[in-house]
């Protein structure tokens, strides 16, 4: 009798780690579904500053990353629920996943850490649900386990941590949306980027002292950091007038105007994949920068290269040209 009590407390102690996994697996897929959903529309869960600055840093954009995530958790909760009901073909199916969930897991959380010192509170969730998994699992099935799970996430993070990662090159080269020149050496005169934000009240007072200055005869490449919808409309709206206009400061300042006063802009002209993809590495550039904010004031010669940042640096230069 006291044999068998045993063995079904036994039993029933199998059932609840097995209940708690496939739980954990699945409310983790829904949770990940929902964030991915929302990435989509310009929104997220994770609303501080590093989770926005970490996601301009995923290749593959950061809507992909996540679906990518929720992909994983609804197989691996396929996977503990098959190898429930067939564990002599699919034992190893869950552990086989675990590990290598937690070695990638890993690297991207030494690359916050160590290589861009952001904390993303998305990433450390998943990887405190992926620890939470790993140790249901290895009650389960050897507590052993549990230690190789944790030299897999460690190697992942370990050489995160010892790699220095160069910047990417493609930044700067890549994130103006319009060059304005009406010089013919180009190459002998001074380069001006100026990287703003259109919702930004010290961006706006830098574009209208640009407005009522004659920009013909210099080099002027212009960054926008804004990703959001209402921006990129604006900005394909006006792009035909801001190519063709000898002083494009005078477009973007009634641009600011109307997104100020809730006008339409209007639409057309421009290509807004593009410009999203110009303004992500535009804030990749910023972050390179080590600044959390615009606008910023990149100015190029074949002697030298100056940065301003902030208005009053900006506005003070700008009391210098002619």
């Amino acid at each position: 009798m006291h044999s068998a009590e045993s063995v079904r407390r036994t039993k029933n102690r199998d059932g609840l780690w097995r209940i708690l996994l496939l739980v954990l697996g699945l409310a983790t897929a829904l949770g990940l579904s929902l964030e991915s959903w929302l990435s989509l529309q310009g929104r997220s869960l994770c609303r501080t500053t590093a989770c926005e600055v970490v996601g301009h840093y995923v290749r593959i954009g950061e809507p992909l990353l996540v679906a990518g995530g929720a992909l994983f958790f609804w197989i691996f909760f396929l996977g503990c629920f098959l190898a429930g009901r067939y564990p002599r073909y699919l034992v190893f199916l869950p552990p086989g996943l675990l590990f290598a969930a937690l070695s990638f897991d890993g690297a991207i959380i030494g690359f916050q850490l160590f290589t861009i010192g952001q904390k993303c509170i998305l990433c450390l969730t998943v990887a405190s649900l992926l620890f939470c998994a790993a140790t249901l699992l290895s009650l389960g099935y050897r507590r052993i386990f549990l230690l190789f799970f944790v030299i897999a996430w460690l190697g992942g993070f370990l050489g995160s941590s010892v790699l220095s990662i160069p910047e990417p090159r493609d930044a700067y080269s890549k994130m103006a949306v319009l060059e304005k020149a009406a010089v013919t050496q180009q190459a002998e005169k001074t380069i001006h980027t100026l990287v703003f934000s259109l919702h930004c009240p010290h961006c706006r007072e830098v574009v209208e002292q640009l407005a009522r200055k004659d920009v013909s005869g210099t080099v002027w490449r212009l960054a926008v950091v804004d990703e959001d919808a209402e921006s990129l409309n604006g900005l394909a709206g006006i792009f035909p007038a801001l190519s063709s206009s000898s002083n494009p400061f005078q477009v973007l300042a009634r641009l600011e105007q109307d997104l100020v006063a809730g006008r339409e802009s209007g639409e057309g002209g421009g290509d807004i994949r593009r410009l999203r993809i110009a303004a992500a590495k535009a804030r990749t550039f910023i972050a390179n920068l080590n600044l959390s904010s615009v606008p910023v004031l990149l100015v190029e010669t074949k002697a030298e290269k100056r940065v301003f940042r902030g208005a009053e640096a900006i506005l003070h230069y700008l009391d210098t040209l002619p």
